[in-house]
């Protein structure tokens, strides 16, 4: 145990290690999920910082939500039964599909992780479009620079590519 505890805990310092020693452009934030009060109730927009509008989008009931990576942000509601899920809400205010996934990461470089009540851990595209699963694949973590960690349930920790 303390054996696998060590590898991961080396395996995230090389990977912080590496993407920080490259050179990263200042990048600007152009939209920012908030949310707007007023009657008792509470809803979900989205602020065009360059522009100053803000326009509501399309999620109900929403608890949390990420910042945007790229064109995607993630989003933690309920339905009316108070069952809890994730999905993920566009620059427009459109969310990415009518899925509701019990686990999700921040879509990162056009990908991320998501677990459908009853499956695996599956990775998906900008489309909600699945591009690989696996059962053995017991945890995984947010893409950076094209790379992911995962870990599989008998080979351990591993570094998975864009396309799984």
């Amino acid at each position: 145990m303390r054996k696998t505890n060590f590898i991961f805990i080396l395996l995230c310092l090389v990977f912080c290690i590496l993407t920080s020693c490259k050179t990263k452009t200042d990048t600007t934030i152009s939209y920012l999920p908030i949310f707007l009060y007023g009657d008792d109730t509470q809803a979900l927009h989205i602020l065009d910082v360059d522009k100053g509008n803000i326009f509501a989008t399309d999620a109900k009931n929403v608890n949390a939500f990420s910042l945007f990576y790229g064109d995607w942000a993630l989003i933690y509601a309920k339905t009316d039964d108070g069952v809890g899920y994730y999905n993920y809400i566009n620059t427009l205010g459109n969310q990415l599909n009518n899925k509701r996934y019990k686990f999700a990461t921040i879509m990162n470089e056009n990908r991320a992780w998501v677990v459908l009540p009853g499956e695996c851990i599956n990775l998906i595209d900008n489309e909600g479009k699945t591009i690989a699963s696996d059962k053995q694949w017991v945890q995984a973590f947010p893409f950076n620079e094209g790379k992911s960690i995962v870990k599989h349930a008998k080979k351990g920790w591993i570094v998975v590519d864009k396309f799984g």
